[in-house]
């Protein structure tokens, strides 16, 4: 019948329209946090290296580059941002998250677990890696 057509059409549309505001609604979500990561890092960056100039195209091209194995932006940056809070040095805290990168793959944790572990060795705590089954002499 015709009012079954309408019934079942405007059923579809509205289920179209949720979809696509849902859709909508996370890529907002995803924007906002993204813009939160970079707003972090910049903090992170400010506070801990000395004569920072702000210039961070080198920094998101790296991130960019380090997309390929596989790791989120956001998680990049979370990284990179704790890890130049501890070392004071950009380049520095990228060797390490390098390594962490291989670690989280290595063990299968998450690269901020890797990140951590990373960090309170180079504090001078080796404990956490004994608990990644990681020994050391």
């Amino acid at each position: 019948s015709k009012s079954m057509d309408s019934l079942v059409g405007f059923t579809i549309a509205t289920v179209a329209i949720g979809g696509l505001t849902g859709l909508l609604a996370s890529a907002v979500r995803a924007a906002a946090d993204e813009e939160t990561g970079i707003k972090r890092l910049d903090a992170s960056l400010r506070a801990n290296v000395s004569g920072w100039d702000g210039h961070t195209d080198a920094i998101e091209r790296t991130i960019a580059a380090r997309q390929e194995f596989g790791f989120a932006d956001d998680e990049l940056r979370a990284s990179l941002s704790r890890l130049v809070a501890a070392t004071h040095d950009i380049n520095d805290a990228f060797d390490i998250q390098s390594t962490a990168m291989d670690l989280a793959r290595f063990k299968g944790i998450s690269l901020a677990e890797a990140t951590e572990a990373l960090t309170k060795v180079e504090a001078g705590s080796y404990r956490i890696l004994k608990s990644l089954g990681i020994e050391l002499r």
